[in-house]
């Protein structure tokens, strides 16, 4: 019996060290288990965060898109506005009265001419530019030019020929050149 009584003290010993180890094991495994929560709280906590300033950045950058776009938008219709304006100003002036057709050549052709040039009236101008025309012209030149037969399509104004070389004086090509200088003050005009 001794031998039952020893087997038994072993038997009991065993379970009691299995039991201890069972024990120290769920300890070390709760303990992991808390360190592993705590690690997976605080990785959520920096992700929340890194996409809540994500998300942040995003907004940002899409609210500085979407007023890009608005402003685009706002300079398009502008540009719009102001060709606009600009085509109704050559329309203007290719509907103007005779008289202040002429007046307004006479300046451009004194400023522009050299002196011997031909000017060769547009087809729809031809009432504006008649040897009176060009007799007061030449009064305010050092060298007289001289009114040409033909005639050319411009959609008004005239050309000034000399040799090798014509100024285009029509009233689109006018505008033209002055509008670099004058769209500041016409969108100041339209935008305030």
């Amino acid at each position: 019996m001794k031998a039952d009584a020893i087997y038994n003290r072993i038997l009991e010993d065993a379970r009691r060290d299995a039991a201890k180890m069972i024990e120290d094991a769920n300890a070390r495994v709760e303990t992991l288990r808390e360190k592993n929560e705590d690690l997976i709280e605080e990785k959520r906590g920096q992700a929340v965060a890194a996409a809540r300033l994500e998300c942040e950045e995003m907004r940002d950058r899409m609210l500085r898109m979407a007023e890009l776009e608005r402003r685009k938008s706002a300079l398009r219709m502008k540009r719009e506005v102001i060709d606009l304006a600009f085509r109704d100003a050559l329309e203007r002036l290719r509907a103007m009265p005779a008289d202040d057709a002429r007046a307004f050549m006479e300046k451009l052709i004194v400023r522009a001419c050299e002196g011997g040039e031909e000017l060769v009236a547009d087809r729809a101008d031809k009432d504006v530019f008649d040897q009176a025309f060009v007799d007061r012209v030449n009064k305010l030149l050092a060298s007289p030019i001289r009114l040409s037969k033909d005639t050319c399509d411009l959609g008004g104004g005239a050309l000034l020929r000399r040799p090798g070389m014509e100024v285009n004086l029509s009233y689109e090509a006018v505008l033209h050149e002055r509008r670099p200088a004058l769209e500041a003050e016409v969108a100041a005009m339209l935008f305030g």
